[in-house]
């Protein structure tokens, strides 16, 4: 048997985790980087989106080549953040998440949503692009969610980084395979269901 202070080590351990997640489920505050004026893109879509439904978190759209998006003033880049963010929605291509990551790691932002493709699913070379991520993440204690991801939503806070329509509140919360997340994310936009979804995210 597991001696007292190994089960009290384990304990602290699960509890340190789901605190960290609770900031990334539910962030205060929220960097877009790669964000954009193109409407076709997500990281323009996804910024309209917390600002339409009323996020009230703090939000930092990042891109060195614009001063302001959507009324936001924009930041440079992730090293200009003015202090420490729960979350960063990762817009750029999967050749540069991991200096992404590892800028958000010398930050201490806590999580990101990677939404690139072009890794372990796309053979070798994205396989490697996968594992330096996952190395820099783990090594700066950012949690990941995807990548090649839809994204995720919390409709208590109003943080719809899907960019989903008309979703329905209430109290499930689901962790999916990115192959089922946007089946099940339209499933919880339909007006005409009667559940509702309080968080889901997709990731591998």
């Amino acid at each position: 048997m597991p001696s007292p202070r190994n089960v009290r080590r384990s304990s602290e351990g699960i509890m340190r985790a789901s605190n960290e997640l609770v900031y990334i489920l539910s962030p205060n505050s929220i960097a877009i980087i790669g964000a954009s004026k193109n409407p076709t893109k997500r990281g323009y879509r996804s910024l309209r989106k917390l600002l339409d439904d009323g996020y009230a978190g703090a939000i930092y759209p990042i891109n060195p080549k614009e001063s302001e998006i959507c009324g936001n003033r924009c930041l440079p880049d992730v090293g200009s953040l003015p202090g420490r963010v729960d979350l960063a929605l990762v817009c750029t291509p999967a050749t540069t998440v991991a200096s992404v990551i590892a800028e958000c790691a010398a930050k201490e932002v806590r999580g990101a949503v990677v939404l690139a493709g072009g890794f372990e699913e796309a053979g070798d070379d994205g396989k490697r692009l996968q594992d330096a991520v996952l190395a820099v993440a783990c090594a700066g204690g950012v949690r990941i969610i995807g990548p090649n991801t839809s994204g995720m939503f919390n409709t208590h806070k109003a943080c719809n980084l899907g960019g989903f329509s008309d979703l329905r509140k209430g109290s499930i919360g689901l962790f999916v395979p990115i192959r089922q997340h946007g089946s099940i994310a339209r499933y919880g936009s339909s007006s005409q269901r009667a559940c509702g979804f309080e968080h889901l995210c997709g990731s591998r």
